[in-house]
């Protein structure tokens, strides 16, 4: 094809079967290949191509890793944001040094591993749950009904058919049903 070897440009090329491409000193190497796709090794802006086997790739010095795959999804690798993706399998995830691990998934739901807020869960069958060094341990569940154990609140829960009850350091034991009615037992009253 149609080549040129340039002390300023560096070489380029225009071929019908490589596709046009061209490796320079100062814009690093690219090329757009009918077969490869499209592509650029830079010393500035990192490493990237787009593919139509591959997907769309990239390594960059400053903003990390991403992927655009159509088998595995979107993904990146941040050294501030930490790793995500999205995936049509395994659906968005995400593992952040500052917000810990997440994910929402079809199949598991949506769940968190954070430092701050402690492990939760929205799941489908399991319905939603935490357990959080200030909140305590909850959960809101559409078999069992909403329930926590606190450290300030006690244990607590709202059952549909227990009804409510609560065991609490300062208000004592108690619970209201509608078959039981209402009773407790109180170091106070």
């Amino acid at each position: 094809g149609t080549g040129c070897i340039s002390p300023t440009l560096g070489t380029g090329w225009i071929s019908s079967t490589l596709g046009t491409g061209w490796i320079s000193p100062t814009l690093g190497t690219d090329w757009i290949s009918p077969t490869l796709g499209t592509g650029c090794i830079s010393p500035t802006l990192g490493t990237g191509w787009i593919s139509p086997t591959l997907g769309t790739d990239w390594i960059s010095p400053t903003l990390g890793t991403d992927w655009i795959s159509p088998t595995l999804g979107t993904g990146w690798i941040y050294p501030t944001l930490g790793t995500g993706w999205i995936s049509p399998t395994l659906g968005s995830g995400w593992i952040s040094p500052t917000l810990g691990t997440g994910w929402i998934s079809p199949t598991l739901g949506t769940g968190w591993i954070s430092p701050t807020l402690g492990t939760g869960w929205i799941s489908p069958t399991l319905g939603t749950g935490w357990i959080s060094s200030k909140l305590g341990t909850g959960w809101i569940s559409p078999t069992l009904g909403p329930g926590w154990i606190s450290p300030t609140l006690g244990s607590g829960w709202i059952y549909p058919t227990l009804g409510t009850g609560w065991i609490s350091p300062t208000l004592g034991t108690g619970w209201i049903s509608p078959t039981l009615g209402t009773d407790w037992i109180s170091p106070t009253l």
